[in-house]
């Protein structure tokens, strides 16, 4: 049997057999507004507040001072957690993007001393953009092993590529053909309401649910609701 870990999200872990894998990776993709970056973020602060997890937040995209405002809307004191050494963030520079393998003993240093167990990079596209065209399948490849190294548990947050007739969403690089599970963030209109609901595409080692279920942004971060019905 795998230890599995609790992810943090209200109601998840039912649907996906217990929690997330001990050191897995996971994608979560969806399209703008659907809360991939308060997904990942969730994870870490119930990670640390919940189980004595410590966790990083890689920012590929926006300034840490963004990502603590738009946080604010949620009972998280991700300064506090910060200076307890429990939650980190990072805002890792586009200039050093294409040297990223060569400075990653910077990221395992931290994750050693810290006692890191939960990770979340977010955006992935904007580091994978900086991978040769020609070789970016290989480069995605080398990441995944590279992670694996890390030894915590990661989401990595994916942008949505559009679905060009196909019924299953797929990420704008395919980085979830490298990772232990997919989870996709998405809307649907029911009675003419634009309705937030996630999909488990993937999970790898676990019986999850193949159903649509509802979930719900409020002041406490992502809860999962009721299932959909045809």
């Amino acid at each position: 049997m795998y230890a599995k870990i609790a992810t943090g999200i209200e109601g998840l872990d039912k649907i996906i057999g217990g929690g997330f894998i001990k050191g897995s990776i996971i994608t979560v993709s969806g399209s703008t507004g659907s809360g991939r970056t308060t997904f990942g973020m969730q994870f870490l602060v119930n990670g640390a507040l919940e189980h004595n997890e410590p966790g990083i937040f890689i920012s590929f995209d926006q300034p840490k001072y963004l990502i603590f405002g738009n946080m604010s809307s949620f009972m998280w004191n991700l300064v506090e957690l910060e200076r307890e050494k429990k939650v980190l963030v990072i805002e890792y520079p586009h200039s050093e993007f294409q040297s990223f393998f060569q400075k990653e003993k910077a990221i395992i240093d931290i994750i050693d001393t810290l006692g890191i167990e939960r990770a979340v990079l977010d955006p992935i596209g904007p580091l994978l953009m900086s991978f040769p065209a020609e070789q970016k399948q290989a480069y995605i490849h080398k990441l995944i092993n590279s992670i694996r190294k890390w030894g915590t548990t990661t989401l990595i947050i994916a942008e949505e590529k559009p679905f060009l007739g196909s019924s299953i969403p797929y990420t704008e690089y395919g980085i979830e053909n490298y990772t232990d599970g997919y989870i996709h963030l998405g809307w649907k209109i029911i009675n003419n309401k634009r309705t937030r609901v996630i999909d488990i595409l993937k999970m790898r080692g676990s019986v999850h649910e193949n159903k649509l279920y509802q979930y719900i942004i409020d002041i406490n971060g992502i809860r999962i609701g009721k299932e959909l019905k045809d």
